[in-house]
């Protein structure tokens, strides 16, 4: 667990890090590996930030830079890989993924469709790029 120095007197806003591994039989590298996925996760949803704020291309470098991102193990990190591509003007690598991710992680096809319902991405984007249901 980190915790900020300073505290702001809400604990829920202090805590920087809590990670926990209570009946791993290997800590340490369990701890390794939640470190690097928060790490990457991280990564991925500033590169998203810096595509929502006007510099999708510059974005979509950055995570292409990025190990491939597994659907099984990190679906969330795939959802918003592919929103970046789409934004940066790859819909059809960002259609690759979202296939892909609907094979294995269904759930976050809905979740990407809520980007254009919030306001995040154009309606028309998230209609072409997210697999329709059923």
């Amino acid at each position: 667990m980190v915790i900020r120095a300073t505290t702001t007197g809400r604990p829920w806003h202090d805590t920087v890090v809590d990670l926990r591994v209570d009946d791993s039989p290997d800590p340490i590298a369990a701890l390794h590996d939640l470190a690097v996925t928060r790490a990457r996760y991280q990564d991925v949803v500033r590169a998203f930030q810096l595509a929502i704020d006007g510099d999708p291309v510059t974005a979509d470098r950055e995570l292409e830079l990025l190990r491939p991102m597994d659907p099984v193990t990190e679906p969330d990190q795939l959802m918003w890989r592919a929103v970046v591509a789409a934004l940066a003007g790859r819909e059809d690598a960002a259609r690759e993924m979202l296939a892909e991710l609907g094979t294995c992680a269904p759930q976050f096809l809905e979740a990407a469709r809520r980007f254009g319902k919030a306001g995040l991405m154009p309606a028309d984007v998230i209609a072409r790029i997210v697999p329709s249901r059923g």
